[in-house]
């Protein structure tokens, strides 16, 4: 430390490259992690000359030195890097590349997880004693937003550096189950097999397969455990669970050698929307009471009231084009009964994917139509009753600021009938309101492996003739928080249903989870005038 009275023995440059050294390294927010470096503080005292080690024996530097100055980030190549003692200084502290050997020789031990905005003191003054009414400077770093973990709920920084310890032992354990071999044979069945649901695997088989390439190419011992701690600490939530997910029967079925349609029937029964997640039995009295305690204490007694949504809570990807001149025309009273226009002639342009169709006509798009079906995936969007309620969704944020998205939506079990959502029958072509993506992407989430990759229809005058019977509360969407009360929230889910049926506007139809797509049937105008029909078939 240093006052603002006595000579600094250059500790302010040694400051400033700390500083600098510390927002280089940390600079892309990648963890970091704790180390078993021990007695930092002592070999900083012991490095400095005799005549001025009093002088920087200080309790608030002890402190920040013991806590921080082991942390270490991890590169490419598995090697670790000392975040807070740079290699480059001169005279009086040039022992910081001592420290910074110390550190990278150790071992990573932890994620660092802290939710504190300055880590250290920056500067205190006394209020007693000879040095009362000096300034002392002392070491510290302000870590950037990417580095400032804000804790949810009822759950500590501490909590999770714990549960990353233990998703380090699991996918430990899951290195010495399954091979290269054995996770490359469950992605190409992920990928190719034609899996229900195969979203809910391919992802974390992507990952897994990709973490044990690495695993095998790294030869260093004190590498490869770096690396996994890097790929533990950054693994989308659940993905470090593999061993007991539905992603693990796949790798399980693969090592013991079942043939490709065996895996295909037995993932297919255990991802059945009926069954996946949901609860076998009615949750028990002590269960209920655990619940209200947590919803009490977490200020989620509101949050599970749901509402149908309206078309201006949808985040689209498209809407029809207005002219200028009818944005605000008045409706007159006998425009319902007017003669229906002719509809116009088209031609059909054939099959085209999701992606391709995205890039090439839908920018140009000013009118599109959806040819309904009497049978299929006809959706419906639902939202928080009380729009300041707490999260209880996984892609939901906690904050206005934060950008809130309470939205989710329910599909019939076997699909529904279009006379079931206030919709002419079928083969008729309906006006799309808005075209929009899965509500898990919006409000800047965006797409991940994982995502599923559905395409939603907003239909003009689309709504439920008889509300759902539930809440449409599904255990994959919640927060991880609320897993383990997911038998009372699923029963209080099938108790009520959601308000305001009349009001629904964010009704239409979804593209299936499967990899071909029946039924998605547009007829599309544009900017140019031109009509035409096409049938989407894939995502891509």
């Amino acid at each position: 430390m240093t006052s603002n009275i006595d000579h600094d023995h250059d500790y302010a440059n040694f400051r400033d490259l700390q500083e600098k050294h510390f927002q280089e390294v940390t600079y892309n927010g990648a963890p970091l992690f704790t180390t078993d470096a021990k007695f930092l503080f002592e070999q900083y005292l012991a490095c400095l000359p005799p005549s001025v080690r009093q002088h920087y024996n200080c309790r608030c530097c002890k402190q920040f030195i013991e806590r921080y100055g082991g942390l270490v980030t991890v590169n490419a190549a598995g090697a670790t890097v000392s975040v807070m003692w740079p290699r480059n200084v001169t005279g009086v502290f040039g022992f910081s590349y001592v420290l910074a050997d110390i550190v990278e020789r150790a071992n990573i031990t932890g994620l660092h997880v802290s939710e504190e905005s300055v880590w250290g003191t920056p500067w205190n003054r006394p209020k007693s004693g000879p040095y009362v009414g000096r300034t002392w400077h002392h070491i510290h770093v302000q870590p950037s937003q990417k580095l400032i973990t804000r804790p949810r709920y009822k759950e500590t920084c501490e909590q999770i550096a714990a549960a990353k310890f233990e998703e380090f032992g699991m996918m430990t354990r899951a290195l010495a189950d399954f091979t290269h071999e054995h996770a490359a044979q469950a992605v190409s069945i992920a990928g190719y097999a034609g899996l229900d649901r195969d979203d809910k695997v391919i992802g974390p088989l992507g990952w897994f397969l990709r973490l044990t390439r690495d695993m095998r190419d790294t030869k260093n011992e004190r590498a490869t455990i770096a690396k996994l701690w890097l790929a533990v600490a950054s693994a989308p939530t659940g993905y470090c669970h593999i061993r007991t997910s539905v992603a693990g029967t796949i790798l399980e079925d693969v090592k013991a050698g079942l043939p490709v349609e065996d895996i295909k029937r037995k993932f297919n029964k255990k991802v059945d929307a009926n069954v996946y997640m949901r609860p076998t039995a009615a949750p028990t009295s002590g269960q209920i009471d655990a619940a209200e305690k947590a919803f009490r204490e977490m200020g989620l007694e509101s949050s599970l009231a749901r509402r149908y949504a309206r078309l201006d809570e949808v985040e689209a990807i498209w809407k029809p084009y207005v002219a200028p001149s009818e944005r605000n025309a008045p409706k007159g009273i006998f425009d319902a009964v007017r003669p229906k226009v002719a509809e116009p002639e088209s031609i059909h342009i054939g099959n085209m994917t999701w992606t391709k169709f995205r890039g090439t006509h839908l920018p140009l798009a000013t009118s599109i139509e959806f040819l309904c079906p009497g049978h299929g995936n006809y959706f419906a969007m639902l939202t928080a009753t009380d729009p300041n309620s707490k999260p209880v969704l996984w892609w939901d944020r906690d904050t206005i600021e934060d950008a809130r998205n309470p939205v989710s939506y329910y599909v019939h079990n076997g699909g529904s009938f279009a006379s079931g959502w206030n919709l002419p029958g079928p083969q008729r072509y309906v006006k799309v309101d808005a075209i929009t993506l899965d509500p898990s992407t919006w409000m800047g989430m965006g797409f991940h492996v994982n995502t599923p990759k559905h395409v939603f229809f907003v239909l003009n005058g689309a709504k439920p003739v008889t509300p759902v019977n539930s809440l449409a509360l599904f255990p994959e969407d919640l927060r991880k928080e609320l897993h383990g009360y997911r038998k009372t929230i699923e029963a209080y889910s099938k108790a009520h249903v959601p308000t305001g049926k009349l009001e629904a506007s964010a009704c239409g139809y979804m593209t299936p989870i499967r990899a071909e797509w029946p039924n998605i049937n547009l007829r599309v105008t544009t900017i140019e005038g031109n009509t035409f029909t096409v049938r989407l078939d894939r995502w891509d």
